[in-house]
């Protein structure tokens, strides 16, 4: 769950629930079924709580398709391409193609960062089948631009962790695009 607090007591926030291949209409109640809800403890000493009940919420969904920006992409070399992009408010997903990964050895990734000189990697989930891959992450840690990398791992001599990884990603991507984001 991503969020802020907007005041002493008052947390706002999402969580984001992958529904990719279902189908959903524009409009629909969404209800959900909470029994336990676990407060984490700041640090080793003290002690999470949980708290046991039964709480139902039922909350009207209509979907927002005018907040939604599509970037058709298109960037090949290799046989691995990024497609496209999709941001919406919450999240950043990145379509790519790729060689058959039956057929060759798959050191295959996607790497995304948030501005020029970012340090952190901003994809959370990934997954991929025989020639496509789709990834994404959080639309909050992207400023203006999206630096996306298509990456051989056997390629790179650095690991994500060393201070200069980005200097090597920016000479050894296969594929590398820089999206500025409207």
């Amino acid at each position: 769950m991503t969020g802020k607090y907007v005041d002493e007591n008052t947390f706002a926030g999402s969580q984001y629930f992958d529904l990719s291949g279902k189908e959903f209409p524009d409009q629909f109640q969404l209800e959900i079924y909470i029994y336990k809800v676990t407060l984490i403890a700041e640090n080793v000493k003290n002690q999470n709580i949980s708290i046991w009940g039964q709480w139902k919420f039922s909350i009207p969904i209509q979907v927002n398709k005018e907040d939604v920006t599509m970037y058709e992409v298109n960037e090949w070399n290799e046989g691995y391409s990024i497609d496209e992009v999709i941001v919406t408010p919450i999240i950043t997903t990145i379509k790519t193609t790729h060689p058959d990964i039956y057929r060759d050895n798959f050191n295959y990734d996607v790497l995304v960062y948030g501005d020029e000189n970012g340090t952190e990697e901003l994809t959370m989930q990934g997954f991929y089948d025989e020639t496509k891959g789709v990834f994404k992450g959080s639309t909050k840690d992207i400023a203006t631009d999206l630096y996306i990398y298509v990456i051989d791992e056997s390629r790179m001599s650095k690991k994500k962790t060393d201070t200069d990884f980005r200097e090597e990603l920016e000479q050894r991507a296969i594929v590398r695009k820089v999206i500025h984001l409207q």
